[in-house]
């Protein structure tokens, strides 16, 4: 007599099959490459239905930014660490390095905990359906988002007291008139 699978196979093994499908499946929606260009149906949509096209959700941010010091100046894919290479648009930040008590440099990352990191990055992102990137700039690393929008790209910049956005197209920094140094110091 031929036994049903579901004889041989007991129910917290169903389960715990039933929870490796579903975590494969969230894992494979939260690695997609923030820069990939999704057409037609493969859109995300957050929780409050809004409609996504390049943006993902990403955590650990800080953790896979700091693994990127000392590389060469430029863009990089936060998923693979591939060298990205946009003709036209801005990358920016809302990266701020620490200044001490005289509004001199004291540190990169001493600003942020890991879960702030995280939360201002995923917003901005969320907000303006942005992929999230690395920018590394004379050698440290940030959290690089590209935008084709000026506006987006400048309020950012001001909003986060950003010395400047680059300028994808003419391959130049863009000015931030209202930067102030003493609250973002840059490193000496």
């Amino acid at each position: 007599m031929k036994k049903n699978i579901f004889d041989k196979l007991n129910l917290k093994n169903i389960l715990s099959v039933a929870f490796s499908v579903f975590f494969l499946a969230f894992s494979y929606a939260c690695v997609i490459p923030g820069n990939a260009k999704i057409s037609g149906s493969d859109t995300a949509y957050s929780q409050s239905g809004k409609h996504y096209t390049y943006y993902r959700p990403y955590r650990n941010i800080m953790r896979t930014v700091t693994g990127h010091a000392g590389k060469p100046d430029g863009t990089y894919d936060i998923h693979t660490g591939e060298t990205i290479s946009y003709t036209e648009g801005y990358c920016f930040s809302f990266h701020q390095n620490e200044p001490d008590e005289n509004g001199n440099f004291k540190s990169v990352y001493g600003r942020y905990t890991e879960a702030e990191y995280d939360r201002i990055a995923n917003e901005l992102a969320g907000k303006y359906d942005l992929p999230i990137n690395i920018g590394v700039y004379d050698g440290s690393p940030e959290v690089s988002f590209y935008s084709t929008d000026l506006n987006i790209a400048m309020s950012v910049a001001e909003k986060y007291n950003q010395q400047s956005i680059y300028d994808c197209n003419e391959d130049k920094l863009i000015e931030n008139p209202h930067y102030n140094p003493k609250l973002n110091p840059m490193k000496p």
